[in-house]
């Protein structure tokens, strides 16, 4: 009766070692392919894997990610002492206000970054110039020495596939 469940659980066991080895195998080659990605003086941001760099400029100073239809937009600014609701709100105004139409902004909801940044993330939905529906979550921070504003944005339904990535990029940014 043992002697049945022998071959099995051979292929099991080797099911198990190719499938853990590819996967360490492919984290370790694509964690290095993307280096990290400075964004003026105060931020540094690390890509995840399968996120691609579209763009760093220095002024202003922000830079602009993507994986598939989503896009995080990384914007540096000079320190705000009325804190990152303040930044959340000046930039809701003067970018998404100006760039879509039928903006809807949810509540800012208050948070701390994993490195103890205090910060206020919110959810938005709008309709670009050529009528496409965006969904998108901003998260602001700032510190002493500066202020960020992370845009997460896609077409409707499409942050939700990399959630975790997007959460990893922002919690783990270095902020100075």
């Amino acid at each position: 009766m043992v002697h049945r469940w022998v071959p099995v659980l051979i292929v099991v066991a080797l099911i198990a070692l190719v499938v853990g080895g590819a996967q360490v195998l492919s984290a370790a080659v694509t964690a290095a392919d993307v280096p990290p990605v400075r964004v003026g003086a105060a931020v540094q941001i690390q890509p995840r894997p399968g996120w691609e760099v579209l763009s760093v400029t220095a002024a202003p100073p922000s830079a602009r990610l993507h994986r598939g239809p989503v896009v995080l937009t990384v914007l540096a600014m000079d320190p705000e002492p009325l804190g990152p609701g303040a930044v959340a709100d000046r930039y809701v105004e003067q970018q998404l206000g100006q760039s879509l139409s039928q903006l809807a902004v949810a509540t800012q909801d208050p948070t701390v970054l994993d490195n103890g940044v205090f910060a206020v993330r919110s959810a938005y939905v709008g309709i670009t110039a050529d009528g496409r529906s965006i969904e998108g979550v901003v998260v602001a921070a700032t510190t002493d020495q500066a202020a960020v504003v992370f845009d997460a944005s896609a077409p409707g339904g499409g942050i939700a596939v990399v959630a975790d990535d997007l959460r990893a990029m922002v919690e783990h940014a270095v902020i100075h």
